[in-house]
């Protein structure tokens, strides 16, 4: 699919636990989906809702900015490799921009650096992604 191709427009957004989810859907490639808070169990869960109704609208890039993350738990981690299974299986790209050091470093312990695109910037992170559609 042509990421210039118009899609459903959009700005919503949830409470889940002790995470906060809103997202963007500009009606052109990317969607934008910004967690705030903590990313844990019950947030892994509403995330992975947000991204399949996303990814059901057609879009095949999605950025998640976690600049205004606070904390991830092991379960938010494993909630985020689930997401990016999921796009990465419908052909789209996933781009996860700004973490903090402590998030940054939570994912490395994991071992699991080597499976995210993880960019500084919004801006960054898109153009990371275009470069790979």
């Amino acid at each position: 699919m042509n990421p210039t191709t118009s899609k459903p427009v959009e700005s919503r957004s949830l409470i889940a636990g002790y995470l906060r989810i809103s997202w963007t859907l500009s009606g052109l490639d990317p969607a934008e989906v910004r967690l705030l808070s903590v990313l844990d169990c019950v947030g892994s869960d509403a995330l992975d809702r947000v991204v399949a109704g996303i990814l059901n609208k057609k879009y095949q890039r999605i950025l998640i900015d976690l600049t205004s993350l606070d904390r991830v738990t092991t379960a938010g981690v494993e909630g985020l490799m689930k997401v990016s299974t999921e796009i990465r299986l419908r052909s789209a790209r996933l781009a996860l921009v700004g973490p903090s050091a402590g998030v940054v470093t939570f994912i490395e312990n994991l071992g699991l650096t080597d499976q995210f695109d993880i960019y500084p910037t919004v801006e960054e992170a898109v153009r990371g992604i275009e470069a790979e559609l």
